[in-house]
């Protein structure tokens, strides 16, 4: 009898115990740098230097500082550009970069509508950007270059972003910083 108490003691305390795993410390990492991004989004309001913009969706702003003024044409939302940039998050980590000096430039599609994929690995092609770049590159022109601050909802949101190796790259939640210059209008 005392082998029964003993084994139905080890369920109960198997089941109804609550989890210690390392599952409830993400959650409060996650919590944690979700309010650090958001106050560091939201501390660029009362930033003069920056210009806050509104997506077409209605989905959220991003701040827009300009560098450098361009002096080329207009882009537009069926424009492809191609674009020397950095990103980095809240914290000054770099997560990537096309740097003019070493790399070719990313070509981008300012819309998905403008961006035609040449091949599976899209080596030739414009690839469409998260919703925030939609957004500035819009009010940038060609030979400009620029600094924009990008909120969650318009960037990668709660989904996190990996590398080939499988390392996390950008956490979820994270406001995007990206410094952006635009070396030329491509084929529209």
């Amino acid at each position: 009898m005392k082998k029964y108490l003993f084994v139905w003691w080890m369920i109960c305390c198997f089941v109804f115990t609550p989890s210690c795993g390392s599952d409830d410390n993400d959650e409060i990492v996650d919590d944690t740098w979700k309010l650090a991004n958001e106050k560091a989004f939201n501390d660029k309001t009362y930033d003069p230097a920056y210009t806050r913009y509104k997506a077409l969706s209605n989905n959220g702003v991003i701040f827009y500082k300009q560098i450098h003024p361009g002096n080329g044409k207009q882009i537009y939302y069926n424009s492809r550009v191609k674009v020397f940039y950095q990103g980095a998050l809240i914290d000054g980590t770099v997560f990537d970069k096309k740097d003019a000096r070493y790399d070719l430039p990313f070509l981008a599609a300012v819309s998905p509508a403008a961006a035609n994929y040449s091949s599976s690995t899209n080596l030739n092609g414009y690839a469409s950007v998260i919703e925030g770049w939609s957004v500035a590159l819009q009010y940038m022109t060609e030979g400009e270059k620029g600094e924009v601050w990008i909120p969650q909802e318009l960037g990668y949101s709660s989904t996190e972003q990996k590398d080939t190796r499988g390392n996390v790259t950008i956490p979820a939640y994270s406001t995007l910083i990206f410094e952006i210059e635009v070396a030329e209008i491509g084929e529209q």
